[in-house]
């Protein structure tokens, strides 16, 4: 099932197999409610929801943090070619100012300038400052030409596109780990039917055999028997229920969902296609359709609009400035307001012409430094298409063998349950012993339990192919 508009964690699928492990499966039991019921995360009530796999995914890809984290980035990334932009447009700027000069400084002339028959050795202080003194301008400032300019709003809105892309790249991270937690959580519920239904079969098979004693036909070692492995499925019963609760918290956790907020699964295995046809669609991907191959492409598009911007910082950038203004130098605070006496404008327009001529070789090893990255791009895409090419062989070869196995695994736990059923028949007809019943169920229990182990094995192998092959998720 592909999600049409459906993140990363730290959970991984094997993470999720050593739980199943560890914990005999699992099933999730959970209240269902309206799936287009309405709430948020960040509510402080719980709510109640039920999900198929798209739903999940959805979910998922609402509410992930790092999805959240990764809108933060595009918007800075947004933000950055703004303020590029901006560096182009007209920066007009406002100054204004007011001095008192309290204790004026003294500067000193030759007395003959005021008295020619002052000797001529001779200084006299002097005042050239007045005690009020203040201004007011208004500045305005274009660039007229700048190459780097130019070359850095492209960078600018390339580096967005790439933000994007990587963004979509969480995304198939979240959609696999999600898929295989849902995964996890439908063969839990597999699991823990059959367990009830094997504790029913011996319960029942217990209760017959106490009889049976009770009335002189059967031994106590019989009765004994069959009570340890009534305890043995009481036990991996009781086990089962407690990983219900942590496969269902793997789910949520995995889906950005608050812990205190109720999922109830939708859907079965048997809606899950796992055939050949899986292997001949991931035989025919390519390398270059993997969102990974993406990015590795537009960085290294970035890294030569880099050596472009580089080499444009040789060219000339021209700019202009025309600036307005009044001021005025009065020593009686009453002058300072007699604007239209007192006030005197001024104002003046320019170009300025900057031209790099040396720079001690600094953009030649600059210019280096960027080609050298472009040239470990090209390694790295061809790196990737290399690796993406074995993990398709690998995941299409494992996948295979899953199925072979799981097919073989049914069929041992087909096998199992007839001889269980059997041998429980002979039994109770007095043609059997109570130690072949007790073995028989061992067995059958043990097939269910290898038969459930494969069946997650090769839905994560499914999951695994597909991301290998890029067709897990695309966005529309």
């Amino acid at each position: 099932m592909k999600p049409k508009n459906p993140v990363y964690c730290p959970m991984n699928a094997y993470s999720l197999l050593a739980l199943f492990w560890f914990f005999s499966f699992s099933c999730l039991w959970a209240q269902v409610e309206d799936p287009d019921s309405t709430f948020r995360v960040d509510d402080n009530t719980s709510a109640i929801a039920a999900y198929d796999l798209e739903g999940c995914l959805q979910y998922a890809l609402r509410y992930s943090e790092s999805l959240r984290l990764g809108e933060l980035d595009i918007r800075a990334a947004q933000a950055d070619v703004g303020e590029n932009i901006a560096r182009g447009l007209p920066q007009v700027s406002a100054e204004a100012s007011f001095q008192d000069n309290f204790k004026i400084q003294r500067s000193f002339v030759p007395a003959f300038l005021f008295d020619d028959e002052a000797p001529e050795n001779l200084f006299v202080p002097v005042q050239f400052q007045p005690k009020y003194a203040g201004s007011a301008s208004i500045t305005l400032q274009q660039l007229i030409f700048d190459f780097s300019y130019l070359i850095g709003l492209r960078a600018a809105r390339m580096y967005e596109d790439l933000t994007r892309t990587q963004t979509q790249l969480n995304k198939v991270e979240i959609v696999a780990n999600v898929s295989k937690a849902y995964y996890a959580v439908l063969v839990a519920r597999e699991r823990i039917g059959l367990l009830e239904a094997n504790y029913r079969r011996l319960d029942t098979l217990l209760r017959e055999t106490r009889a049976l004693y009770e009335n002189g036909f059967s031994e106590l070692l019989d009765v004994q028997r069959i009570e340890v492995a009534y305890n043995n499925i009481l036990i991996e019963k009781k086990k089962a229920e407690g990983a219900v609760l942590l496969t269902e918290q793997v789910l949520k956790f995995q889906m950005g969902m608050p812990g205190r907020d109720s999922l109830a699964v939708i859907g079965a295995l048997n809606d899950i296609r796992l055939d050949e046809n899986l292997l001949e669609v991931a035989g025919q991907a390519s390398p270059k359709s993997r969102i990974e191959y993406q990015v590795l492409e537009k960085q290294k598009a970035i890294r030569e609009v880099g050596l472009s911007y580089a080499r444009s910082l040789y060219y000339p950038s021209f700019s202009g400035v025309v600036s307005y203004g009044t001021n005025t130098g009065v020593n009686s605070f009453g002058d300072w307001w007699r604007f239209n006496e007192r006030w005197f404008g001024f104002g003046f327009y320019g170009f300025q012409l900057n031209i790099p001529i040396f720079d001690g070789m600094k953009r030649r090893h600059t210019l280096s430094k960027y080609q050298i990255d472009i040239d470990r791009a090209e390694i790295q895409m061809a790196q990737f298409e290399r690796v993406s090419t074995f993990e398709i062989d690998q995941a299409r070869i494992t996948l295979s063998e899953s199925i072979l196995n799981l097919e073989n695994q049914k069929r041992n736990m087909e096998l199992a349950a007839e001889v269980a059923r059997v041998t429980k028949i002979k039994y109770q007809n007095g043609v059997g012993s109570n130690l072949e019943v007790v073995e028989a169920e061992s067995a059958y229990k043990e097939a269910e339990t290898n038969y459930y182990a494969t069946l997650y094995e090769a839905l994560v192998r499914k999951v695994d192919l597909e991301k290998a092959a890029g067709t897990l998720y695309n966005e529309q």
